[in-house]
């Protein structure tokens, strides 16, 4: 039989989660892992079904917690989340400046035209909400 490691396993189980839309028991099992194993993540991919899923059932902070997270430790990804991030802080929680500080930590020259139309709307989102 073969056995996997304990990080693989734990993985394996919190994807599993992911995979059958149980998005708060998987959150909890990834928080728990990384209590165990600091600085360990599911894959990209996993991460992203995750923090939708929390979205899809309203569980904004956590989703919030995930991509965070995700940004971290998959750089190549971090334009994108970020985008999202301040999307959900606009419109879920009417926060102009968390929006603007996700913004602030993108570098808006680096993306491509889709993301970059996002940006762009989000930022108008964010300013026209601050002024009222």
């Amino acid at each position: 039989a073969h056995v996997l490691n304990p990080v693989e396993a734990a993985r394996n189980e919190i994807e599993s989660l992911i995979s059958r839309a149980l998005y708060t028991d998987a959150v909890r099992k990834l928080s728990e892992f990384r209590r165990q194993c600091p600085g360990q993540v599911v894959s990209a991919v996993a991460m992203g079904k995750l923090a939708e899923g929390l979205i899809k059932d309203k569980h904004i902070r956590p989703a919030l917690t995930v991509l965070s997270i995700g940004c971290d430790a998959y750089p190549a990804y971090e334009a994108r989340w970020r985008l999202r991030m301040a999307s959900l802080e606009i419109a879920c929680h009417r926060d102009p400046i968390a929006a603007i500080k996700q913004l602030r930590s993108i570098d808006k020259d680096a993306l491509d035209s889709s993301l970059r139309q996002q940006y762009l709307k989000i930022a108008e989102q964010a300013r026209r909400l601050g002024e009222t």
